[in-house]
């Protein structure tokens, strides 16, 4: 007795590649979300720790969103102020 077998994997090999296109945006926009996640906690954090907080502290954590290419967001608190005294 003979068994023979056929799968027609082009739908799969096709869906595969498009995924493969798509990783990236997807990745970069995760990592965004995660971010700007991160910075509302760090807002709230410096919120609770100091005392009346000036606005220029409170809105100095800032995010340098990830893209496609860089694949890496980054945050941060801008250490510099046009006038007065720096945030940090």
């Amino acid at each position: 007795m003979d068994v023979n077998v056929k799968l027609d994997t082009s739908k799969f090999d096709r869906a595969a590649a498009e995924l493969k296109k798509q990783l990236p945006y997807a990745s970069s926009v995760a990592l965004n979300n995660v971010a700007f996640r991160i910075r509302g906690e760090e807002r709230a954090a410096i919120g609770r720790i100091f005392t009346s907080p000036a606005k220029l502290t409170q809105n100095s954590v800032l995010v340098k969103k990830a893209t496609k290419r860089s694949g890496v967001a980054k945050i941060f608190i801008r250490d510099q102020a046009t006038n007065g005294t720096a945030p940090s």
